[in-house]
């Protein structure tokens, strides 16, 4: 065969690929309702992988810092009641961490929280709650009609009570893949900060890009891939123990629930933390 006739052969072969694709895609390409369909007694375990870096800058120190980690959760659905409302526990399992290389043991292992849950995907309640914590800034929820590919929607969020920062998140409906035989929705999500107002010294910079595989069929999460960084750049008060220890200045971050000495032995030191993040977080449903 000579060379002309194979690059037509390679290019049919294209071309049948691309046709068999985009058929596929018509097909699939109805509206569709994404929402969550469990009902009572239904279990989910969900294998969830972490990898993170970070570089802290302060006081003309540099703190490089890498961690894993592995978790498995469990999604057990406890009560549905007529109106859609869902009491799931949610249980750590099993959990795997590591910190510059060390072996790090996990405390919530064991433990679990009930989440009541809209159809939609929307947090109603979590106990027991603990403070400090904003269960529900960063999730997920669906809106309440059928989307097709090509289709938006965005949600206003707020990262932790303790810093009011408010986050965009936009997501995409894109298309449908088959991940192990299932046919899922394709969900792109990107989020931004909005800028900080009325703050000139606080400087901060989210970023997140994932892609969200959810059957909706059967009406739940499949797969999830996510990676976010954050910069921060803020000032902080640092105090100094003149107490030495070793011949050393002890040197630790003052913080308002934090009192670890009296008012009197305390020198404040001006200074400005950069923190650089990075975070890949994977979660992907699992037979175990």
């Amino acid at each position: 065969m000579t060379a002309s006739g194979k690059m037509r052969l390679a290019l049919n072969a294209v071309l049948i690929v691309v046709l068999v694709f985009s058929a596929s895609l018509v097909a699939a390409q109805k509206p569709v309702h994404l929402k969550l369909k469990h009902t009572q007694g239904d279990v989910d375990n969900y294998a969830v992988r972490l990898e993170g870096k970070s570089l802290v800058t302060s006081v003309q120190e540099k703190q490089d810092t890498t961690m894993s980690l592995d978790l498995l959760m469990r999604w057990k659905v406890l009560e549905v009641d007529d109106e859609g409302l869902m009491n799931v526990s949610v249980t750590m399992l099993k959990g795997e961490g590591d910190i510059n290389g060390n072996p790090e043991d996990l405390p919530n292992v064991g433990e679990s929280k009930i989440m009541k849950l809209t159809r939609q995907g929307r947090v109603v309640a979590v106990t027991p709650s603990e403070p400090g914590k904003n269960y529900f800034g960063m999730q997920f929820e669906f809106p309440d009609k059928a989307l097709a590919i090509g289709d938006s929607w965005t949600s206003m969020v707020i990262l932790s009570p303790r810093y009011p920062m408010q986050v965009e998140s936009t997501n995409t409906l894109t298309g449908f893949e088959k991940v192990d035989g299932t046919e899922c929705a394709v969900i792109k999500t990107t989020v931004r900060e909005i800028p900080l107002e009325g703050i000139d010294d606080v400087a901060i910079h989210v970023e997140s890009n994932g892609k969200m595989y959810f059957d909706y069929e059967g009406g739940r999460l499949v797969r999830s891939d996510v990676k976010s960084t954050m910069k921060l750049k803020m000032p902080v008060e640092v105090a100094q123990d003149e107490q030495a220890v070793k011949g050393e200045n002890v040197q630790r971050f003052e913080g308002p629930d934090t009192p670890w000495m009296e008012e009197e032995d305390i020198e404040v030191e001006s200074t400005v933390l950069d923190m650089d993040l990075s975070l890949n977080v994977s979660m992907e449903l699992t037979k175990e």
